[in-house]
Formats: structure tokens, C-alpha cells, sequence
């Protein structure tokens, strides 16, 4: 997904952009600043795996352990994602997101997006070798008590 954020930038003539990239996305962020650092200006992460040994905990642990996606076929986006939406875009405020970040979700795009972070024990080594290389600005933020990602994500 770095090199992704890094043809992104690119296509849309971003220049030098300041990356925010919370939960999943720091991973993507930070491989981008560490393969890449000429292509941002900084970078913010937090709440996402990053650890290793991977440490995370509860729904996200299970994603990544399970054999397979088997699990999510019957996932329901509408109530699991929309809890989740719940906090930060309540559908009784703000129904247009809310509807927006669920639907994107729904019909088994949750289990494909999952592939990313079960790729979390193959790609987190070889991001903690590119850490001490990184020399674009970042901040990383994570919260005191996450259920699903522990403050030792906090690179």
C-alpha cells in the first residue's frame, strides 16, 4: 500500500504532501516514508499494527489468524461497521457519511480489505528493518487504551 500512496501522489500531482494515515493506514504511510521520503513532507500514524511480534488483540487478532476468510462471508457491514462509524459519524448526524463508510463495505468488500491486515506477519518485519532508516517527520499517535490495538503499535 506504500507504493501505492506513492503512485497516488504522483498521479494526482500532490507535490509533497503532509500524510495522515490512522489505523491500517500506518503501515501504508510509513513504508511510503521509509521507501519513499522525497515524496512526503510528514507523516501522522496511530492505532494501527505496527508492532512486531504483532500484538493486537480481539476481532482484529481473529481476522488474522483465521485459515481463511471463511469468517466474513456472512459479515454484516450495515450493524459491525456501522458501530464501529457510530462514534465518530453518528447516522442520526451525519447519515450521508455514516452511509458512505458502510456501504463501501458491503457485499464482501469487508473480506477483501481484511487481506490487507493478514498480511500484518509477513510485512511488519520487514517494516521494523525500515524504521531506523526513516527521516521524514513523524507523529505517531495511538490511544491509551485501545481494545484492538495496544500502545505498543506505537512506533
Amino acid at each position: 500500500m506504500g507504493e501505492f500512496l506513492y503512485a497516488l501522489i504522483g498521479e494526482w500531482g500532490l507535490g509533497t504532501p503532509h500524510v495522515l494515515g490512522p489505523d491500517v493506514g500506518t503501515g501504508a504511510a510509513l513504508f511510503l516514508a521509509a521507501r519513499n521520503p522525497e515524496s512526503v513532507a510528514s507523516v501522522i500514524v496511530g492505532s494501527g499494527g505496527a508492532a512486531y511480534p504483532l500484538d493486537v488483540s480481539g476481532a482484529l487478532a481473529d481476522i488474522i489468524a483465521a485459515p481463511d476468510l471463511g469468517l466474513l462471508q456472512d459479515f454484516d457491514a450495515r450493524a459491525s461497521v456501522g458501530a464501529a462509524v457510530e462514534a465518530g459519524a453518528p447516522k442520526a448526524e451525519e447519515p450521508e457519511v455514516w452511509e458512505d463508510y458502510v456501504s463501501a463495505y458491503e457485499d464482501g468488500r469487508f473480506a477483501e480489505s481484511a487481506r490487507y491486515v493478514r498480511a500484518y506477519p509477513a510485512e511488519l518485519p520487514v517494516l521494523g528493518d525500515l524504521l531506523p532508516s526513516i527521516t521524514t517527520p513523524v507523529l505517531v499517535m495511538n490511544a491509551e487504551h485501545d481494545e484492538l490495538v495496544p500502545p505498543s503499535n506505537g512506533v
